[in-house]
């Protein structure tokens, strides 16, 4: 084959792998308190779809995942707080920062003893011996 038809062949090769590329966009963000605005660190951010990724946020909450273009269902979540998840066309890199509401507050935690007096111990029990002055003089 000639060098033309070698240069066609690979030209062609090449755009054929680069049209089958599949684009990937990168989702981001902050994730915060929705009482008093401050971010939290190590939410837990999951994205489920056509591939599934993880990810935590930063100690500025921010966060970044990418993925290829697709539809995806995003949870945010952290302890203490409701989780919030929603559905993503994940076509362009896409900002998504949000706000977690704060969660059942657990009660404090009460905790009670009886106390129980042992009567049988009333004090301290020494040891006692009477020794006479002679004995005493001896040792």
């Amino acid at each position: 084959m000639p060098v033309k038809q070698y240069l066609l062949l690979l030209f062609l090769t090449f755009f054929s792998l680069a049209s089958v590329a599949q684009n990937k966009y990168t989702l981001s963000g902050t994730i915060r308190d929705a009482s008093s605005g401050e971010t939290l660190i190590g939410a837990t951010i999951k994205i489920t779809g056509a591939s599934a990724a993880g990810t935590m946020t930063n100690n500025y909450g921010y966060f970044a995942i990418t993925q290829p273009e697709g539809n995806y269902t995003v949870t945010v979540s952290y302890t203490g707080f409701i989780p919030i998840t929603k559905t993503i066309n994940l076509n362009k890199d896409t900002k998504l920062n949000e706000e977690l509401q704060v969660g059942n507050d657990l009660g404090g935690i009460v905790i009670r003893a009886n106390n129980r007096k042992n009567e049988n111990v009333k004090s301290a029990q020494m040891g006692l011996e009477k020794i006479d002055m002679k004995s005493l003089n001896s040792i």
